[in-house]
């Protein structure tokens, strides 16, 4: 299981948009922890995409695919990509697991889940929540 705090790490790192430093924070733990490595990258998926369905048995061939295919659009772009733009591409052309995406912000994302269980003028739950 992830930790929280292990998750705040990778959300800040998924931010960053940096693959070089995704890649640092979680090598070693490929090697040692199988488990826990598949927990990771199910986690770095859901969060780029919104929780795309992906089998556990693909995993770790997907992320090493998705690395593959980060450094492809970089060689042919003549600049960094960034992971969201590598993994939206890889799932839109590659993979094709996703069919007619929506690009939308983090913070817009979030406050549209927010406003689902909250009323906006009173700040309170509202009937969905309960």
């Amino acid at each position: 299981m992830i930790s929280k705090e292990f998750q705040k790490e990778l959300k800040d790192l998924i931010a960053s948009d940096d693959i070089y430093k995704i890649n640092d924070k979680i090598s070693k733990i490929e090697v040692s922890d199988k488990k826990l490595f598949i927990e990771i990258i199910k986690f770095i998926i859901n969060t780029l995409t919104d929780n795309l369905k992906v089998e556990d048995n693909e995993l770790i061939d997907i992320w090493r695919n998705l690395k593959k295919h980060y450094w492809l659009l970089m060689e042919k772009l003549g600049r960094d990509p960034g992971i969201s733009v590598a993994v939206f591409d890889y799932f839109i052309n590659i993979n094709k697991k996703m069919n007619s995406p929506i690009l939308v912000s983090n913070e817009f994302l979030e406050s549209l889940r927010n406003s689902a269980y909250h009323d906006e003028l009173t700040l309170t739950y509202n009937k969905n929540m309960l």
